[in-house]
């Protein structure tokens, strides 16, 4: 789902006429404190915002929504860019892309996709990082069981080096279950 932000409702009316056809749901807001509450409300994939704004700029928006929400793909707008302003745009504001207005419809769709194609991405290392600290908790809890059993040692040729209580509760495990299966 996309979240557009801009002080001027015509700019959020040809940002949903832009954007109708991408298959996407598009909501918008006047408001930079009703993103907020959308946000803890919607699963946003992408929020685009003007940088000028009223009540709190687009670059303090994003800055805030970077924090809070940091898999929230941001995208800025500007009526009147500078390098200083896409600067910071993207070194505070992790903007992913920053676009001047008037805005070309068909430029403004490639970025949008180009943008949720990145949520999908961001999404699927936070999947793969979760998986990662999965791993890590059942080792450290097997470790915690087990001393010993995830640092394995090697000798001088590359072999195991199993010690002989290890072995023989090894084997008496594998007897156990060969047995209580039969």
């Amino acid at each position: 789902m996309i979240l557009a932000i801009d002080d001027d409702p015509e700019i959020l009316s040809s940002l949903r006429r832009a954007l109708s056809g991408i298959g996407c749901p598009v909501l918008t807001t006047e408001d930079a404190d009703q993103v907020f509450a959308i946000l803890d409300d919607q699963p946003i994939d992408l929020l685009i915002s003007d940088i000028d704004m009223p009540a709190m700029s687009g670059l303090e928006l994003v800055r805030r929504v970077r924090t809070i929400h940091p898999d929230v793909v941001r995208v800025l707008l500007t009526g009147h860019g500078t390098y200083d302003a896409a600067r910071r745009a993207i070194n505070e504001g992790e903007v992913h892309r920053f676009l001047s207005k008037p805005f070309d419809p068909g430029e403004l769709r490639k970025i949008v996709s180009e943008a949720l194609l990145r949520r999908q991405e961001l999404a699927r290392q936070s999947r793969v990082g979760v998986q990662a600290d999965r791993r890590r908790a059942l080792q450290t809890q097997l470790e915690t069981e087990h001393p010993g059993i995830t640092k394995l040692k090697r000798d001088g040729s590359g072999a195991y080096v199993v010690s002989e209580a290890r072995a023989a509760w090894g084997s008496a495990a594998l007897l156990t279950k060969r047995f209580a299966v039969s």
